[in-house]
């Protein structure tokens, strides 16, 4: 007589077999990890408003600068200040002030930032495009 031991198995080999006990027990953790992180909040200009008074200094009030020397942050591009602002944090786009102005904003204040400055109309202010910072 055969035993359980000496069974030939048929169909499913003995290594597939742990994954299937197995996947639970790694996927729970992960999804438990994913679920925990923080998602970023929609971009708010109102709290952006709230920040940009330490952008005023060389920016000017509202974006619109009155050194010449300094871009416009008046109506720019959403985008297009999310990822400057993110170059300037990481170093990757160099200049000492900016730099330091923005390694110490969150990722959400920086969405914030960029909301803000680019729900205001240009009007009368002039070019508020893209100018070379650094």
């Amino acid at each position: 007589m055969f035993t359980h031991h000496s069974r030939i198995q048929t169909g499913r080999s003995k290594g597939r077999h742990w994954i299937h006990r197995c996947t639970p027990w790694v996927l729970l953790p992960l999804l438990a990890a994913l679920s925990a992180t923080p998602a970023l909040a929609k971009p708010s200009a109102a709290k952006g408003k709230a920040i940009s008074p330490m952008c005023a200094a060389c920016h000017g009030n509202k974006g619109h600068a009155v050194n010449s020397s300094y871009p416009n942050l008046t109506g720019q591009n959403y985008q297009y200040l999310v990822t400057q602002l993110n170059r300037f944090k990481n170093g990757e786009r160099k200049n000492a002030t900016m730099h330091s102005m923005a390694s110490g904003l969150s990722e959400q204040q920086i969405k914030d930032i960029a909301a803000y400055f680019s729900s205001i109309h240009r009007g009368c202010h002039g070019n508020a495009g893209p100018h070379n910072h650094g």
